[in-house]
């Protein structure tokens, strides 16, 4: 079944999802997820595809384009792929950061003399 915002350009939709029709916003979803899918497999590291999971990341720039629609400013439809795609970047980036490992935990102190000498070190 063909949707009503199907025959739209996407500046019509854009403006359409900025006013609150979701049905406007669903046919952008529906225009830009192929490409955007596209942009995100290729920049997620090895690392991060095995943590999590690539169409987790496509929903949360979506509802993260959702949310802040309205402080899109049209110029024409490449500059509004950039501005989804500059949310999948930021996202995969955040992501990125907080699958590294923290900084390292010691099991105990550290001597205040420092560390043993090369004589002292254990199993020497």
């Amino acid at each position: 079944m063909l949707s009503m915002a199907q025959g739209d350009s996407t500046s019509a939709l854009v403006k359409k999802a900025q006013e609150g029709d979701r049905q406007a916003f669903d046919e952008i979803v529906e225009r830009y997820q192929g490409r955007l899918r596209r942009q995100v497999r290729a920049r997620m590291s090895r690392e991060l595809r095995s943590a999590v999971e690539e169409d987790d990341v496509l929903q949360e720039v979506f509802a993260s384009a959702y949310q802040w629609i309205g402080t899109f400013k049209w110029r024409d439809e490449e500059s509004f792929y950039r501005w989804l795609g500059s949310i999948g970047e930021h996202l995969i980036l955040n992501l990125s950061q907080k699958k590294r490992p923290g900084p390292l935990k010691l099991a105990r102190e550290p001597s205040a003399a420092g560390p043993p000498c090369k004589a002292e070190a254990p199993g020497s």
